[in-house]
C-alpha cells in the first residue's frame, strides 16, 4: 500500500493541501474531536476502576491487593502485550523490531518523562523567585 494512501486519513487538507480552497478542520472541531476524546478516556478509567472493584468483591480478596496488584497488571498489560503480540503471532523482521523497541523503549521513555519533572519544577521555581517585584 503506498504511503499517500496509507496516511490520508491523518492528513490535514487544508488551503494549500490536496483540495485547495477546502478546510476540512477547524479549530473548533479539533477542540472538540480532543474534548470528546479525553472524556472517552475518563469513562473507560471510571469502567475499569468499578470492574477491578467488582472482582475483588467477587474473589473475596482484600481492597489493598486490588489497588495494588491487579489494578498495575490491568494498567501494564498493554505494554507487555504489543512487543509479546508482535513478536510471536506476526512475522518478519519488523515485527521483531516493533517488539524489541517497545520491550527497550518503555523505561527509557519513563525514565526521560520522570527525571524531566525536578528540571521543570526548579526552573518554575527560579523563575518565580528571580522575577521583578514592584
Amino acid at each position: 500500500m503506498p504511503a499517500e494512501s496509507r496516511f490520508a486519513l491523518f492528513r490535514h487538507t487544508g488551503t494549500t493541501g490536496v483540495n485547495p480552497g477546502k478546510n476540512t478542520y477547524n479549530g473548533i472541531q479539533h477542540k472538540l474531536i480532543l474534548l470528546a476524546s479525553l472524556l472517552l478516556i475518563l469513562f473507560c478509567c471510571i469502567v475499569f476502576v468499578n470492574a477491578i472493584e467488582l472482582l475483588g468483591k467477587a474473589f473475596n480478596l482484600q481492597p489493598g491487593y486490588c489497588g495494588e496488584h491487579s489494578a498495575a497488571i490491568g494498567t501494564a498489560m498493554p505494554e507487555t502485550l504489543i512487543p509479546i503480540i508482535a513478536i510471536l503471532f506476526t512475522g518478519g523482521k519488523g515485527s521483531r523490531d516493533v517488539g524489541i523497541g517497545a520491550i527497550a523503549g518503555a523505561p527509557f521513555m519513563l525514565a526521560r518523562s520522570r527525571f524531566s519533572l525536578p528540571a521543570q519544577r526548579s526552573l518554575c521555581i527560579h523563575s518565580w523567585a528571580n522575577a521583578p517585584r514592584g
